[in-house]
């Protein structure tokens, strides 16, 4: 997706496929085919998460024609967890597309609610971001968390802390499992010792 390419989705269905989340809807604004790039959930018309990347849209036989389209069409991410078809029936909900951006400019264009430097934690790289549709790990009692995404398909960063007992720990991986799966090891190796 270029930053000129604009439309909405409106949100007819969303489910799980192999790993991924795929969304169902009719597409409307500029696109004869939408490329894999950026997009913002929105619910009644109130913007409920920061950029999340998609997939280019699921095509079996190419691009469909204007007149092919009728509107409808498909595209996955595999940075949404949380979203089932339930949730969706309830309200209006549609991906925008999303201007792509980049290091101070970026941070400014979003409300980043979680703290990216905190005093005795290793720092998420400067180029991620936090993961717009988790508040961070599922972790054991005491420990708290958080979680980072890069804006280029190349991992995820997490980190648990447990004030309690002194304790930190990172997961790092090319897909949230396997960084949560790491992040998970170092949490036991921690409460062990």
């Amino acid at each position: 997706m270029t930053t000129e390419q604009q439309f909405t989705m409106k949100m007819n269905d969303v489910f799980e496929f192999a790993g991924r989340t795929v969304f169902v809807g009719e597409i409307t604004g500029d696109p004869h085919y939408v490329h894999r790039g950026l997009v913002e959930i929105w619910v009644d018309n109130e913007k409920k998460s920061a950029p999340i990347r998609i997939e280019g849209e699921l095509l079996s036989e190419g691009p469909p024609s204007d007149s092919e389209r009728g509107g409808l069409g498909s595209i996955s991410t595999v940075e949404t967890r949380c979203l089932d078809h339930e949730a969706v029936s309830r309200g209006r909900w549609e991906l925008r597309s999303s201007t792509p951006f980049s290091g101070a400019e970026g941070q400014t264009q979003r409300s980043i609610s979680m703290y990216r430097h905190l005093l005795g934690l290793e720092s998420p790289p400067s180029d991620y971001v936090p993961d717009p549709m988790t508040q961070g790990p599922v972790l054991p009692e005491g420990w708290d968390g958080d979680a980072w995404v890069s804006l280029q398909p190349d991992g995820y960063f997490l980190r648990a802390w447990n004030p309690e007992k002194s304790l930190v720990a990172y997961g790092r991986g090319k897909t949230y499992k396997s960084a949560s799966e790491s992040l998970m090891e170092e949490v036991r190796g921690s409460a062990a010792s």
